[in-house]
């Protein structure tokens, strides 16, 4: 859903709640909460022109930050692997318990998804604090 026209029907500090009737290109995307008839959806949206309910407005989805995002979740944690490995394998060495293949893939490992912990803890982070994907970009008919 990267633009939809809908009508805000609720707000929450600089939240709004966006009400979009559902149209073919929705399928798959469940970015929003479908109503219980299905002929519409509802979007979270941050709201920097102070809607009121009942405004018209045009929503976007930000789509900056997916090259970022990709970058993060895939190639990161492949890069981090790879010095993970040869901690392990130098690890082997100094306390020479197990196999230098099963340390440097078990530590290999472990940076592997250290990345993907990190983005964990972060995104929750976000969260909380007017991270949104969608966000108001323009009213384009006022309530009365």
């Amino acid at each position: 859903m990267p633009e939809e026209i809908g009508t805000v029907i609720k707000k929450t500090g600089k939240t709004a709640t966006v009400l979009i009737p559902r149209n073919t290109l929705c399928t798959g995307c469940h970015k929003c909460i479908l109503s219980q008839e299905g002929t519409s959806m509802t979007a979270k949206a941050h709201d920097p022109l102070r809607t009121k309910i009942g405004d018209r407005v045009k929503i976007e989805e930000r789509q900056s930050g997916r090259v970022k995002a990709g970058f993060l979740l895939l190639i990161l944690p492949l890069l981090a692997f790879i010095p993970g490995y040869f901690a392990g394998v130098a690890m082997s060495k100094l306390t020479g318990i197990l196999i230098r293949e099963v340390w440097g893939v078990l530590i290999g490992l472990v940076a592997f998804s250290l990345p993907w912990f990190i983005l964990f803890l972060l995104n929750r982070q976000r969260t909380g604090k007017r991270s949104y994907q969608m966000h108001i970009a323009g009213i384009l008919k006022r309530s009365t």
